[in-house]
């Protein structure tokens, strides 16, 4: 199971507003992992997460208690156009 993957990849958009995952990326998440998550983070950049980390963080997110003041700081996380 990959446990992080970490770094900053600059990369280009094609005219059908797709990007190639760099050859660094694909690396270290190894053979057989060909499902992710991507979602639009903090500021101008884009978290991407295995789907087995993804349901894990939409796990910890949908259990937390909605009227928790300490909790609106995870407002920015909207999980619902997340898809695999």
């Amino acid at each position: 199971m990959i446990e992080k993957v970490r770094g900053n990849y600059e990369v280009t958009l094609d005219q059908k507003g797709r990007f190639m995952m760099p050859a660094a990326v694909r690396k270290m998440v190894g053979e057989g992992t060909n499902n992710f998550v991507i979602i639009h983070g903090i500021g101008p950049y884009l978290e991407m997460y295995t789907e087995e980390q993804w349901e894990a963080v939409e796990n910890k997110l949908t259990g937390l208690n909605d009227y928790n003041e300490d909790v609106e700081d995870c407002s920015w996380i909207d999980v619902d156009p997340a898809t695999c």
